[in-house]
């Protein structure tokens, strides 16, 4: 019961938390009066009622008995958000294992009675309830896909062709048509290639472009990211910025640059080796207050998990943290870039040292759930001083899309310019 107290507790004091428990939990995982507190709950939820310790006990206080009331609306008890995903699961488990005990128990007094077939398909159905309770489907109607997917195509055709976050990059939305929500996209590079500056220029312009974006940083401290912004926008040189020698001209172009910067949506979020709970946490709150449009996590190895047995060996922590990432997305609805380290293994292959899908640091599961694959490429890194088609390399450098789920693969230059920490369209 103690289980059931905290559930109801934190769904009554957190939204945050309360919106969880509705997306994974239903009135089955609960019995007697908790079943009944969870109902009205629910009912309240569905119909955007307010949800309050004072509304809750007036709302409940006909169906729900009094001593269970007052213990899950007297006080303001929330789980810890490291804890949330686990209280929940125990909880589906706990509902699992008495659901499978009393299924046991009728299949012992009927299955000599049943046709051999009806037993089999009764077990499947079964099973595929119990799954279901563990990975929620969400069915839809065709026509309601179909309006839905029409809606789309319309919204695309009014925006030139930009279907989800615009990136402010020319060459990257004619090939994406914008960041599509529920989107995992890994962006990999060796230490040094420029990840972080491609990361912040993409919050940039993203943010310029209308999107609240959401970036969590672990490498850096947010001063240190806030001059890098200040440097792309201001055309300061970031040395400059870090050394405080700047000109009466210089000190202009930042407070320029500072207002519209504080004008965006940009949010950073600093913690090093942030867990994936805490993570989805901070997300979940801003995508509840209609604030996120797209996160940038920089970067995946530096993330640790709330479990310590996730984290037994590499492979295993990055394969699962990837595959949080990619729930999460869909979960949320929005598009989570994730920036990773790779392997030496272009160093060692030798020629022009290009990456390629193996190379991510790791886990193979990343390239497995990743919707896209991106490297930054900067070929002045290997000392190849033009590329093929004799263009310097000095302020060059490559996006090579190698994986989309989406459609076309390849490779898009920009111009370069780390002393501001700017990316500009190739050409412009």
């Amino acid at each position: 019961m103690k289980i059931d107290i905290e559930i109801l507790a934190g769904i009554v004091s957190n939204a945050s938390f309360r919106q969880l428990c509705m997306s994974k939990l239903m009135p089955d995982c609960f019995a007697g009066e908790a079943r009944a507190a969870f109902i009205g709950l629910k009912d309240m939820y569905e119909k955007r009622e307010p949800i309050d310790n004072m509304t809750s006990f007036i709302k409940l206080k006909p169906t729900v008995d009094l001593e269970l009331l007052t213990e899950i609306t007297a006080s303001n008890y929330l789980p810890k958000p490291t804890s949330w995903d686990t209280i929940i699961l125990a909880k589906i488990e706990e509902y699992i294992r008495r659901d499978v005990t009393i299924y046991a128990e009728d299949l012992r007094f009927n299955a000599n009675e049943l046709d051999v077939f009806e037993l089999i398909n009764d077990m499947k159905d079964r099973v595929g309830s119990l799954e279901n309770v563990i990975t929620p489907t969400k069915e839809k109607e065709l026509k309601d896909i179909i309006k839905e997917t029409t809606d789309e195509i319309i919204k695309a055709g009014k925006a030139d062709g930009i279907v989800g976050v615009q990136t402010g990059f020319r060459d990257l939305d004619k090939i994406f048509h914008g960041l599509k929500s529920g989107e995992l996209i890994v962006v990999g590079g060796r230490p040094g290639m420029g990840k972080t500056t491609f990361a912040t220029e993409l919050a940039r312009k993203a943010t310029q472009n209308g999107a609240d974006t959401l970036f969590f940083t672990m490498e850096m401290g947010e001063k240190e990211l806030m001059k890098r912004v200040l440097s792309a926008e201001s055309m300061v040189e970031h040395d400059n910025l870090i050394s405080g020698m700047l000109s009466s001209y210089e000190w202009d172009q930042i407070n320029t640059a500072s207002g519209k910067i504080l004008n965006s949506k940009l949010k950073i979020y600093n913690k090093g080796g942030i867990n994936e709970m805490e993570l989805a946490t901070v997300c979940r709150k801003q995508a509840q207050e209609g604030k996120l449009d797209l996160v940038i996590v920089d970067y995946l190895q530096l993330m640790s998990c709330s479990d310590p047995k996730k984290e037994v060996n590499l492979n295993m922590k990055a394969g699962y943290l990837s595959n949080f990432l990619k729930a999460l997305a869909m979960e949320l609805e929005v598009p989570i870039i994730v920036l990773s380290q790779l392997s030496r293994a272009p160093e060692i292959r030798g020629g022009d040292c290009r990456p390629i899908p193996s190379d991510l640091r790791d886990s193979g599961s990343i390239e497995q759930d990743a919707n896209s694959i991106w490297f930054i490429y900067r070929p002045i890194f290997y000392g190849i001083q033009e590329t093929e088609d004799g263009i310097d390399t000095r302020n060059y450098m490559e996006l090579i899309i190698a994986k989309n789920r989406r459609g076309r693969t390849g490779s898009i230059p920009f111009d370069c310019h780390l002393k501001y920490m700017r990316l500009n369209d190739y050409g412009n």
